[in-house]
C-alpha cells in the first residue's frame, strides 16, 4: 500500500501502511502481559468484546471478536465494503455514499443513526489489504469537499476504525471477523455513555450481519 494515493484532492487523508500496522497491533493486543489493559465486556458463544481506556482521550477503544457462520471472508469482504450492500443490511446507518474513489481506496461519508441528541457525520478514507491468510480494511479520518460540515451536524472523529477478516480453521464457508473501532463523537455526550453503548456494537453488527448473510452471496445480493 502506498502513502501517496492518486486522489484528485489534496485534502483527502491518505491509508499508509502504518495504519494497517496499528490495526493488526490492536488486534493481537491483549495477549500475555498486555492482557491487564483490555477488559472484557461480555462474550457469546458468536461475540467476545473487549475494550482498552485511552487516558489520552477517556474514550474506550472497543476490540470485538465476531462469528460469521455460513459467511465466507469474501462475503463478508463484500458486505463490509460495498456501500450498496452496506445501505442494505446495515441498519446502524442513517446514510452512507462514496465521495471519491481510487483502484486503492474510497473516500466515503455516512451519518449514524442517532437518538434524542444532535446528528452526527463522518469522513473516512477506507482502503482494503488483502493478504493470503486474511482481509484487512483500514478506515482513516479525513475530509472531502463533496461533504461540507453542516449546521446543526456534529463531525465526529474515527481515533481508530477497521476490520480484519480470517476464515474459521479449514471450514470455506464461514470467517471469523475482528472490529476495531474509537470514535470521538464530540458534542455533550458523557464519555461513559458513548462508552457503554460503543461496546454493545459489536453485538448488533453480528445481528446485521447474519441476518442478512444467510441467503447472500457475491454477485447475487439479497434485496
Amino acid at each position: 500500500m502506498s502513502n501517496k494515493l492518486p486522489f484528485e484532492l489534496t485534502s483527502v487523508t491518505p491509508v499508509s501502511d502504518s495504519d494497517f500496522q496499528r490495526l493488526l497491533a490492536e488486534e493481537q493486543d491483549g495477549h500475555g502481559p498486555s492482557l491487564q489493559r483490555w477488559r472484557l465486556r461480555r462474550t457469546t458463544a458468536a461475540v467476545e468484546v473487549w475494550s482498552k481506556q485511552d487516558p489520552t482521550t477517556g474514550i474506550d477503544v472497543i476490540k470485538g471478536n465476531i462469528l460469521l457462520n455460513g459467511i465466507s471472508t469474501e462475503q463478508a469482504l463484500d458486505m463490509w465494503t460495498n456501500v450498496e450492500l452496506r445501505r442494505r443490511w446495515d441498519l446502524s446507518l442513517d446514510s452512507i455514499e462514496v465521495l471519491e474513489s481510487t483502484t486503492d481506496s474510497a473516500v466515503v461519508y455516512w451519518t449514524p443513526k442517532m437518538f434524542l441528541c444532535s446528528k452526527r457525520e463522518v469522513v473516512q478514507n477506507v482502503a482494503v489489504q488483502k493478504d493470503p491468510d486474511k482481509f484487512v480494511v483500514v478506515a482513516v479520518n479525513s475530509a472531502h469537499p463533496k461533504a461540507p460540515r453542516q449546521p446543526g451536524v456534529i463531525r465526529a472523529e474515527s481515533l481508530l476504525s477497521g476490520v480484519i477478516i480470517r476464515p474459521v480453521g479449514n471450514n470455506p464457508a464461514s470467517s471469523r471477523m475482528t472490529v476495531l473501532f474509537q470514535y470521538d463523537v464530540r458534542g455533550w455526550l458523557l464519555k461513559c455513555c458513548v462508552n457503554s453503548a460503543s461496546a454493545r456494537g459489536p453485538f448488533y453488527l453480528h445481528r446485521l450481519l447474519t441476518q442478512y448473510g444467510g441467503g447472500y452471496s457475491p454477485g447475487n445480493p439479497r434485496q
